[in-house]
């Protein structure tokens, strides 16, 4: 449940959902960039896995649970304070 919250706090599924009429909002036209754009952000979360599912058995699941959220949450607290 806890894991659950997290990924709703990253904000990952409002980009997702939203990414479409966002794109067009910075300034960026065009069917063909929108789905470029949003192909791009399914690639860079397929790339960021990856690091993940080759560090979990050695370093543990709690540790790196622990370690994103704390990037995560500094990540927050730089895009609030800017």
């Amino acid at each position: 449940l806890l894991n659950e919250a997290a990924l709703e706090w990253s904000g990952i599924n409002a980009l997702l959902y939203y990414g479409p009429t966002i794109v067009p909002s910075i300034g960026l036209r065009g069917d063909t960039v929108t789905l470029v754009v949003s192909g791009g952000i399914g690639i860079v979360q397929f790339l960021a896995v990856i690091p993940a599912i080759l560090f979990i058995d050695r370093l543990g699941r709690k540790p790196l649970l622990r370690r994103g959220s704390a990037a995560m949450a500094i990540s927050h607290l730089v895009i609030a304070i800017l």
